[in-house]
């Protein structure tokens, strides 16, 4: 991947999360940090920004009682994961992306 179109490398960071009024807590739209030498932390967990060693899903497991949960996942996983130990980064160059537009032919939801 390359520097974005602001000539340099940018990287999503999370840092907002608020409470519906379903009153599940949701992560806000991920801010921007740029030109980071060594990744820092990040308050919250995104499935969409999860570096670690395979033992973090081995020592917390998905809950089993989340099934078929999508908003309000990500922060019940990030509360496990951090009172399990685990610190939240945000990396310095990106490796992989995710494309969340339409227009690839899929059809419905998830």
């Amino acid at each position: 991947l390359y520097k974005n179109s602001n000539h340099h490398w940018e990287m999503p960071h999370l840092c907002k999360a608020s409470v519906g009024s379903n009153g599940l807590v949701r992560n806000a739209q991920a801010s921007a940090v740029a030109n980071l030498e060594q990744p820092i932390l990040a308050p919250l967990w995104a499935a969409g920004l999860s570096f670690s060693r395979c033992h973090a899903e081995k020592n917390v497991p998905n809950d089993l009682n989340l099934r078929h949960i999508f908003t309000g996942e990500e922060f019940a996983r990030g509360a496990r994961l951090w009172t399990h130990g685990y610190d939240f980064y945000t990396i310095t160059r990106p490796i992989i992306g995710v494309y969340y537009g339409g227009d690839k032919g899929g059809r419905g939801g998830w």
